[in-house]
């Protein structure tokens, strides 16, 4: 390798890579002072301070210092093509991982972000950013593939053909990840939600890209397919805007004189009833005679849907019923069988 003496120039070179230092320790204390005033001053880039400042810093140095070797390498060296293809790519694919760190911890930023905030759908931004760190990948896989003078075109070919034969393999996996995308964008359920469906009952815990978890109510997590939620239906307990009350008191067939008093106090009490909605049906009245019973339809809804509130409320309301009953001297049937005796025989 033989020195290019014709064009030394060792002060031009010196100046050039003063200038671009200087560029780069102009660039550091912007950006430090960027993040300082907008932090302090308009609440700023506080959560991404530590995400993407230092990767900055670091762009703002790296680019100046291959931009110099490059200089260097075209003042001493004559046959300079293979170093500054070396040097391209190594510039490439170190520019490309700090784009990708930056856009990563920005992505993961926002994530957290709207996991904090109730108003948002927790799983929409989990796949959303999935997806989205998905497409970073591959779109700077390209960039360094292309750095390396592969033809991106035939990849892409190549790549379409693949992703047919890798629809058939997977076709339960795309399933699931489609499964996942729509359950985000029809919002059926959410984190939280108390849910059944295909035999499977439970709190979901989780919406992935590609399953959902629930939690049993004895505390045993369920890992659900999301394709399982297109091909079956899904109950969603937690949006309920009521709870029912449906029972049925026996009363004595010796007490057939007092139902009608009585039906009218039950219903009277429930009317009056603070936890009781009114606006939704309300039902008391003979429904069946038994054989041993005469038995009375209690129908009502609940102002709460809350699960231990309810219970509480019920408890009450039958013990209400209770008393009326008892106020009027009817009691509860139960199973009885009346034997005749013939005293001639």
């Amino acid at each position: 390798m033989l020195l290019n003496e014709t064009t030394l120039n060792y002060n031009e070179l010196v100046l050039f890579t003063l200038i671009l230092l200087l560029i780069s320790l102009c660039s550091h204390i912007a950006i430090i002072k960027i993040f300082e005033i907008s932090t302090k001053k308009y609440h700023l880039f506080n959560k991404f301070e530590s995400s993407i400042k230092t990767p900055l810093i670091l762009l703002s140095w790296f680019i100046p210092i291959t931009t110099i070797i490059k200089k260097m390498i075209n003042t001493f060296f004559l046959d300079n093509s293979n170093y500054f293809h070396y040097i391209e790519i190594i510039s490439t694919i170190t520019t490309c991982i700090i784009i990708a760190i930056i856009l990563h911890k920005s992505i993961t930023q926002i994530e957290n972000q709207i996991y904090n905030n109730k108003k948002i759908d927790n799983a929409s931004a989990s796949i959303i950013a999935q997806l989205s760190r998905i497409s970073i990948g591959i779109c700077i896989l390209f960039v360094i593939l292309k750095s390396f003078n592969i033809d991106t075109s035939t990849l892409a070919t190549f790549g379409g053909l693949s992703t047919i034969a890798i629809t058939f393999a997977a076709r339960e996996l795309l399933s699931n990840i489609l499964g996942g995308l729509i359950l985000t964008s029809d919002k059926s359920f959410k984190v939280g939600d108390w849910i059944a469906t295909k035999g499977v009952e439970g709190t979901v815990t989780h919406i992935g890209l590609r399953k959902t978890i629930l939690m049993t109510f004895d505390k045993r997590p369920i890992y659900v397919p999301n394709s399982a939620f297109l091909e079956q239906p899904v109950i969603n307990p937690s949006r309920m805007t009521n709870r029912r009350i449906k029972h049925y008191l026996s009363l004595r067939y010796e007490d057939f004189d007092k139902i009608g008093v009585i039906e009218k106090d039950i219903k009277k009490y429930l009317k009056n009833h603070d936890e009781i909605d009114n606006n939704q049906i309300v039902i008391v009245a003979l429904d069946k005679l038994n054989e041993n019973s005469i038995d009375i339809l209690i129908y009502c809804f609940t102002l709460t849907t809350d699960w231990a509130y309810f219970h509480s409320i019920q408890s009450s309301i039958l013990i209400g019923i209770n008393n009326i009953i008892k106020a009027h001297n009817a009691e509860f049937a139960y199973p009885t069988r009346t034997i005749l005796l013939n005293k001639n025989e």
